[in-house]
Protein backbone atom coordinates (compact mmCIF):
# COMPACT_ATOMS: atom_id res chain seq x y z
CA UNK A 1 0.00 0.00 0.00
CA UNK A 2 1.49 3.37 -1.01
CA UNK A 3 0.23 6.88 -0.32
CA UNK A 4 1.07 9.98 -2.36
CA UNK A 5 -0.41 13.47 -1.86
CA UNK A 6 -3.52 12.21 -0.10
CA UNK A 7 -4.23 9.54 -2.70
CA UNK A 8 -4.03 5.84 -1.98
CA UNK A 9 -2.63 3.33 -4.45
CA UNK A 10 -3.05 -0.38 -3.98
CA UNK A 11 -0.62 -2.99 -5.26
CA UNK A 12 -1.93 -6.46 -5.97
CA UNK A 13 -0.24 -9.76 -6.68
CA UNK A 14 -2.60 -12.14 -8.45
CA UNK A 15 -1.76 -15.86 -8.34
CA UNK A 16 -3.71 -18.41 -10.33
CA UNK A 17 -3.46 -21.65 -8.40
CA UNK A 18 -5.19 -24.81 -7.26
CA UNK A 19 -6.89 -25.44 -3.93
CA UNK A 20 -5.49 -28.67 -2.52
CA UNK A 21 -6.66 -28.87 1.09
CA UNK A 22 -9.16 -27.34 3.52
CA UNK A 23 -8.08 -27.61 7.15
CA UNK A 24 -9.65 -26.57 10.42
CA UNK A 25 -7.72 -23.29 10.51
CA UNK A 26 -6.07 -23.26 7.10
CA UNK A 27 -6.55 -23.10 3.35
CA UNK A 28 -3.79 -24.75 1.29
CA UNK A 29 -3.23 -24.02 -2.38
CA UNK A 30 -0.50 -24.56 -4.95
CA UNK A 31 0.51 -22.78 -8.11
CA UNK A 32 2.95 -23.47 -10.92
CA UNK A 33 5.09 -20.97 -12.84
CA UNK A 34 6.78 -21.42 -16.19
CA UNK A 35 9.85 -19.29 -16.78
CA UNK A 36 11.85 -18.56 -19.87
CA UNK A 37 13.57 -21.65 -21.15
CA UNK A 38 10.69 -23.87 -20.07
CA UNK A 39 11.72 -24.08 -16.40
CA UNK A 40 8.70 -25.04 -14.31
CA UNK A 41 8.49 -24.32 -10.58
CA UNK A 42 5.76 -25.35 -8.14
CA UNK A 43 4.91 -23.69 -4.82
CA UNK A 44 2.58 -24.52 -1.93
CA UNK A 45 1.06 -21.87 0.36
CA UNK A 46 -1.13 -22.11 3.45
CA UNK A 47 -3.33 -19.24 4.60
CA UNK A 48 -4.25 -19.22 8.29
CA UNK A 49 -7.74 -18.25 9.39
CA UNK A 50 -11.19 -19.75 9.94
CA UNK A 51 -14.18 -20.92 7.92
CA UNK A 52 -17.67 -19.43 7.99
CA UNK A 53 -20.85 -19.21 5.89
CA UNK A 54 -22.13 -15.85 4.67
CA UNK A 55 -25.75 -14.67 4.62
CA UNK A 56 -26.29 -16.44 1.28
CA UNK A 57 -25.05 -19.79 2.63
CA UNK A 58 -21.84 -19.54 0.57
CA UNK A 59 -18.54 -20.81 1.94
CA UNK A 60 -16.04 -18.18 3.09
CA UNK A 61 -12.56 -18.24 4.58
CA UNK A 62 -11.42 -15.35 6.77
CA UNK A 63 -7.65 -14.90 6.36
CA UNK A 64 -6.01 -13.61 9.55
CA UNK A 65 -3.54 -10.77 9.08
CA UNK A 66 -0.72 -9.62 11.38
CA UNK A 67 -2.56 -6.39 12.18
CA UNK A 68 -5.49 -8.37 13.60
CA UNK A 69 -7.84 -7.69 10.69
CA UNK A 70 -9.21 -10.35 8.34
CA UNK A 71 -9.55 -10.62 4.57
CA UNK A 72 -12.55 -12.70 3.53
CA UNK A 73 -12.35 -15.08 0.58
CA UNK A 74 -15.78 -16.05 -0.78
CA UNK A 75 -16.21 -19.26 -2.76
CA UNK A 76 -18.53 -18.46 -5.65
CA UNK A 77 -19.54 -22.04 -6.47
CA UNK A 78 -22.07 -24.29 -4.75
CA UNK A 79 -21.04 -26.79 -2.10
CA UNK A 80 -22.46 -30.29 -1.78
CA UNK A 81 -22.82 -33.19 0.69
CA UNK A 82 -21.28 -36.59 -0.09
CA UNK A 83 -22.44 -40.07 0.94
CA UNK A 84 -20.33 -39.86 4.12
CA UNK A 85 -22.22 -36.76 5.29
CA UNK A 86 -19.15 -34.60 4.59
CA UNK A 87 -19.43 -31.13 3.13
CA UNK A 88 -17.53 -30.85 -0.18
CA UNK A 89 -16.66 -28.09 -2.64
CA UNK A 90 -16.01 -28.86 -6.34
CA UNK A 91 -14.47 -26.52 -8.87
CA UNK A 92 -13.06 -26.69 -12.39
CA UNK A 93 -9.66 -25.31 -13.40
CA UNK A 94 -7.53 -25.33 -16.55
CA UNK A 95 -4.20 -27.15 -16.25
CA UNK A 96 -1.24 -24.87 -17.07
CA UNK A 97 0.75 -27.62 -18.76
CA UNK A 98 -1.86 -29.66 -20.64
CA UNK A 99 -4.29 -26.76 -21.20
CA UNK A 100 -7.14 -29.14 -20.34
CA UNK A 101 -9.74 -28.57 -17.66
CA UNK A 102 -9.72 -30.67 -14.50
CA UNK A 103 -12.33 -31.07 -11.78
CA UNK A 104 -11.09 -30.72 -8.19
CA UNK A 105 -13.01 -31.53 -5.01
CA UNK A 106 -12.25 -30.38 -1.47
CA UNK A 107 -13.68 -32.46 1.38
CA UNK A 108 -14.10 -30.77 4.76
CA UNK A 109 -13.43 -33.03 7.75
CA UNK A 110 -16.16 -32.31 10.27
CA UNK A 111 -19.66 -33.08 11.50
CA UNK A 112 -23.13 -31.55 11.56
CA UNK A 113 -24.63 -29.86 14.60
CA UNK A 114 -28.03 -28.34 15.40
CA UNK A 115 -27.64 -25.09 17.30
CA UNK A 116 -30.76 -23.10 16.50
CA UNK A 117 -34.29 -23.42 15.15
CA UNK A 118 -33.57 -22.10 11.66
CA UNK A 119 -29.87 -22.98 11.39
CA UNK A 120 -27.84 -26.12 10.93
CA UNK A 121 -24.07 -26.06 11.37
CA UNK A 122 -21.15 -27.97 9.90
CA UNK A 123 -18.32 -27.90 12.43
CA UNK A 124 -14.82 -28.42 10.98
CA UNK A 125 -12.62 -30.63 13.14
CA UNK A 126 -13.27 -29.92 16.79
CA UNK A 127 -13.27 -26.17 16.31
CA UNK A 128 -15.69 -23.72 17.85
CA UNK A 129 -14.38 -21.00 15.51
CA UNK A 130 -14.39 -22.74 12.13
CA UNK A 131 -17.99 -23.71 11.41
CA UNK A 132 -20.49 -23.11 8.61
CA UNK A 133 -23.74 -21.90 10.19
CA UNK A 134 -26.28 -22.29 7.39
CA UNK A 135 -29.68 -20.62 7.35
CA UNK A 136 -32.46 -23.10 6.72
CA UNK A 137 -36.08 -23.97 7.37
CA UNK A 138 -37.13 -25.85 10.49
CA UNK A 139 -35.74 -29.37 10.41
CA UNK A 140 -37.67 -32.64 10.25
CA UNK A 141 -36.80 -35.09 13.03
CA UNK A 142 -37.82 -38.73 12.82
CA UNK A 143 -36.95 -41.98 14.63
CA UNK A 144 -33.96 -42.80 12.37
CA UNK A 145 -33.06 -39.61 10.51
CA UNK A 146 -32.78 -35.81 10.62
CA UNK A 147 -33.56 -33.79 7.48
CA UNK A 148 -32.95 -30.18 6.42
CA UNK A 149 -33.47 -28.32 3.15
CA UNK A 150 -30.93 -25.58 2.46
CA UNK A 151 -30.65 -22.95 -0.26
CA UNK A 152 -27.47 -21.37 -1.67
CA UNK A 153 -27.70 -17.98 -3.36
CA UNK A 154 -24.90 -17.52 -5.90
CA UNK A 155 -23.88 -14.30 -7.62
CA UNK A 156 -25.59 -13.79 -10.98
CA UNK A 157 -28.33 -16.37 -10.34
CA UNK A 158 -31.98 -15.49 -9.90
CA UNK A 159 -32.85 -18.70 -8.06
CA UNK A 160 -31.26 -20.43 -5.14
CA UNK A 161 -29.55 -23.80 -5.47
CA UNK A 162 -31.18 -26.43 -3.26
CA UNK A 163 -29.30 -28.86 -1.07
CA UNK A 164 -30.88 -31.63 1.00
CA UNK A 165 -29.21 -32.83 4.19
CA UNK A 166 -30.39 -36.21 5.47
CA UNK A 167 -28.50 -37.70 8.41
CA UNK A 168 -29.39 -41.30 9.21
CA UNK A 169 -28.74 -42.41 12.76
CA UNK A 170 -30.17 -43.37 16.13
CA UNK A 171 -31.63 -41.49 19.08
CA UNK A 172 -30.36 -42.29 22.57
CA UNK A 173 -31.18 -41.29 26.13
CA UNK A 174 -28.40 -41.41 28.68
CA UNK A 175 -28.61 -40.56 32.36
CA UNK A 176 -26.70 -37.34 32.92
CA UNK A 177 -26.23 -36.58 29.22
CA UNK A 178 -29.75 -35.98 27.96
CA UNK A 179 -31.02 -36.87 24.48
CA UNK A 180 -28.59 -37.40 21.59
CA UNK A 181 -28.64 -38.28 17.90
CA UNK A 182 -25.73 -40.38 16.60
CA UNK A 183 -24.75 -40.47 12.91
CA UNK A 184 -21.85 -42.12 11.02
CA UNK A 185 -19.28 -40.26 8.92
CA UNK A 186 -16.24 -41.11 6.78
CA UNK A 187 -13.96 -43.78 8.22
CA UNK A 188 -16.67 -45.07 10.52
CA UNK A 189 -16.45 -42.06 12.84
CA UNK A 190 -19.53 -41.50 14.98
CA UNK A 191 -20.61 -38.02 16.03
CA UNK A 192 -23.43 -37.13 18.39
CA UNK A 193 -25.61 -34.05 18.59
CA UNK A 194 -26.77 -33.52 22.17
CA UNK A 195 -29.92 -31.83 23.44
CA UNK A 196 -31.85 -31.14 26.55
CA UNK A 197 -35.57 -31.84 26.27
CA UNK A 198 -38.98 -31.77 27.89
CA UNK A 199 -40.50 -35.23 27.57
CA UNK A 200 -44.13 -36.26 27.93
CA UNK A 201 -45.80 -39.64 27.63
CA UNK A 202 -48.61 -39.62 25.06
CA UNK A 203 -51.84 -41.58 25.43
CA UNK A 204 -50.83 -43.90 22.58
CA UNK A 205 -47.66 -44.90 24.44
CA UNK A 206 -45.22 -42.80 22.43
CA UNK A 207 -42.95 -40.21 24.01
CA UNK A 208 -43.01 -36.58 22.79
CA UNK A 209 -39.84 -34.50 23.14
CA UNK A 210 -39.47 -30.73 22.81
CA UNK A 211 -35.78 -30.12 22.20
CA UNK A 212 -33.65 -27.54 24.01
CA UNK A 213 -30.09 -26.28 23.78
CA UNK A 214 -27.85 -24.55 26.30
CA UNK A 215 -29.58 -22.93 29.30
CA UNK A 216 -32.87 -24.61 28.40
CA UNK A 217 -33.27 -22.51 25.25
CA UNK A 218 -36.15 -23.91 23.10
CA UNK A 219 -35.14 -24.94 19.57
CA UNK A 220 -38.67 -25.08 18.20
CA UNK A 221 -38.03 -28.71 17.22
CA UNK A 222 -40.18 -31.66 18.25
CA UNK A 223 -39.64 -35.40 18.11
CA UNK A 224 -41.90 -38.37 18.83
CA UNK A 225 -40.38 -41.77 19.62
CA UNK A 226 -41.98 -45.13 20.32
CA UNK A 227 -41.18 -46.97 23.53
CA UNK A 228 -39.69 -49.86 21.53
CA UNK A 229 -36.63 -47.89 20.38
CA UNK A 230 -35.83 -46.51 23.84
CA UNK A 231 -33.42 -49.16 25.11
CA UNK A 232 -30.96 -49.18 28.01
CA UNK A 233 -31.24 -45.97 30.01
CA UNK A 234 -34.32 -45.15 27.97
CA UNK A 235 -36.24 -47.96 29.63
CA UNK A 236 -35.32 -46.63 33.07
CA UNK A 237 -36.37 -43.18 31.95
CA UNK A 238 -39.76 -44.49 30.82
CA UNK A 239 -40.46 -45.93 34.27
CA UNK A 240 -39.84 -42.52 35.83
CA UNK A 241 -41.87 -40.79 33.13
CA UNK A 242 -44.87 -43.07 33.73
CA UNK A 243 -44.78 -42.24 37.41
CA UNK A 244 -44.11 -38.53 36.88
CA UNK A 245 -46.48 -35.58 36.54
CA UNK A 246 -48.66 -35.25 33.45
CA UNK A 247 -46.81 -32.07 32.45
CA UNK A 248 -43.72 -34.16 31.67
CA UNK A 249 -40.09 -34.35 32.77
CA UNK A 250 -37.04 -32.29 31.87
CA UNK A 251 -33.87 -34.09 30.83
CA UNK A 252 -30.73 -32.07 30.39
CA UNK A 253 -27.13 -32.36 29.34
CA UNK A 254 -25.05 -32.81 32.48
CA UNK A 255 -28.12 -33.29 34.70
CA UNK A 256 -30.29 -36.12 35.91
CA UNK A 257 -33.95 -36.86 35.24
Amino acid sequence: MQEDKGRTYESRLVLSGELIDAREHGLVFSFTTKKAGGVISSYVFELNGFWQADKNNRLTFAVKRECGACDTLTFQGAWDINKNNQLTYTYEKADLLTKSKKVHTLAFEGHWDIRDKARVSYVIGGSTESAFDFKTNVGILRKNYVQYELGIWLKGRTREIKRSLVLYGTWNIRAGSGLSFKAAYAGGKIYSVSFGAFAKLNRDGTVAFRLLKERKRPLGLALTLSQEILKGDGEAFLKILKQGPEAGIYIGVGGRW
